[in-house]
């Protein structure tokens, strides 16, 4: 071999065959769990936010209204929450379901408290690891919340 040629190569070897195999490792170990990973976190600060929406709203209107199945509680806020903006963004598997309990504190307090469950996909599932939810299976979050009732009355 001439010295020209023994000059050009590199005797560490190219970087452009050892690329490949640490694009793989990157994109399929880092990048797309981390993408899921960021996903859950978008899933959990959308369904906080519906949660106290959801509570806001029940402490404004009577326990009967709250409570109602086709009330603005249970259906029309979770409704245009998963229809509109952040909560539209996600991969909703099942009904948001959401349960609305009024009471009272020991100090005579009216407290509503509302519990909202969502159960959503990851945004890319990851085939590599079965069974973990958030990244290979819909995982489920329950938020809860209370708050002081507006007008006692209402209950």
């Amino acid at each position: 071999m001439s010295t020209r040629v023994k000059h050009l190569r590199s005797s560490k070897g190219s970087t452009l065959t050892e690329f490949a195999p640490a694009l793989f490792i990157l994109l399929f170990l880092f990048f797309f769990p981390g993408i899921d990973a960021m996903t859950i976190g978008l899933t959990y600060m959308c369904g906080k936010t519906l949660n106290a929406t959801q509570t806001r709203e029940a402490a404004l209107i009577q326990a009967t209204e709250a409570r109602r199945p086709d009330g603005p509680i249970k259906k029309a806020i979770p409704e245009k929450w998963s229809a509109n903006g952040w909560g539209g963004m996600l991969k909703i598997t099942s009904p948001i379901e959401t349960d609305v309990y009024h009471g009272s504190t020991t100090y005579g307090t009216m407290m509503v408290t509302v519990t909202t469950k969502i159960t959503c996909s990851p945004f890319m599932p990851v085939p590599y690891v079965p069974n973990v939810p958030g990244l290979s299976a819909p995982m489920t979050l329950s938020f809860s919340s209370s708050r002081q009732v507006e007008n006692p009355d209402n209950v």
